[in-house]
């Protein structure tokens, strides 16, 4: 009788397990783990909405309302607007969408740019962490890209809550903001903008990382700038033109960012 070599055995199923372990096998009928997927634009927004909150105040003189947008930079409070929205106020309000109802909370203005157009605010309003930040040095023509804010303040009767416009990056574009102030390297998006959004944080779709924040538009008569000059001190946008032109401009985030970081903002990483 042929002797049974069990050790040659037990060897050979130690080999075949440790491949079943090192490859995976599909089986007929047995689905094979799934990757993990990646997020989509919805689950972009909803995160993103949560850090997004509505600038306004009310001048007590003259009865003057003003609004725009937000976002919150990191998890101390920190709220990055454009410095149009805020003026030369030293207190305003920020609302937040809680379960679509309409929260407030005092902000008090830390700091104003006016070379940059950026407002740094502060607030006790909970629940903000702050959005990552990207590098805007990278953006290029072609990306796509979305904003979030509060176009025309509210929408009455229609519960309240951000809004998000997507479209891409049109072109690149040295601009002053200011006559005094260096020419900055603006990102042109073709999205719908509208009042209010000034202040909106423009992410890219594919990381949801901020780039930019969202400053102005071109969209009814009236001037604009040339290149390397300075945004509505040059020529008029025919009327024609204007009702249809839907040209929208962001701040980028890497000039942004180091305007936060001066002034006591704790950014979330980059």
């Amino acid at each position: 009788m042929t002797p049974i070599r069990y050790g040659s055995i037990s060897c050979r199923l130690l080999r075949r397990a440790a491949l079943l372990t090192m490859f995976s096998i599909s089986v007929p009928g047995v689905p094979a783990q799934a990757a993990s997927a990646a997020p989509t634009l919805a689950d972009r927004v909803e995160s993103i909405s949560r850090e997004v909150v509505l600038v306004w105040y009310q001048d007590e003189k003259t009865g003057f309302s003003s609004y725009g947008s937000g976002f919150a930079v990191d998890s101390i409070g920190h709220i990055l607007t454009c410095a149009h929205v805020v003026k030369d106020q030293k207190l305003v309000t920020v609302a937040l969408s809680e379960h679509g109802l309409e929260s407030n909370y005092p902000a008090r203005v830390v700091v104003v740019d006016l070379y940059l157009d950026a407002a740094l605010l502060i607030t006790d309003a909970p629940g903000l962490k702050g959005l990552p930040l990207g590098r805007s040095a990278t953006v290029r023509a072609g990306d796509e890209t979305g904003f979030i804010g509060f176009p025309l303040g509210y929408t009455v009767d229609a519960g309240f809550g951000p809004s998000l416009a997507v479209g891409y990056v049109a072109a690149r574009r040295r601009w002053r903001v200011h006559p005094a102030a260096p020419p900055l390297s603006m990102i042109q998006v073709d999205g719908t903008v509208a009042i209010g959004t000034s202040g909106s944080p423009l992410f890219l779709v594919d990381t949801g990382e901020v780039v930019g924040m969202m400053k102005s538009h071109v969209r009814t008569p009236g001037p604009v700038a040339s290149e390397d000059d300075v945004i509505g001190e040059i020529e008029s946008v025919p009327e024609q033109m204007a009702s249809s032109a839907g040209i929208g401009l962001a701040l980028p985030i890497d000039a942004l960012a180091r305007f936060v970081e001066r002034n006591g903002g704790r950014l979330v990483h980059r």
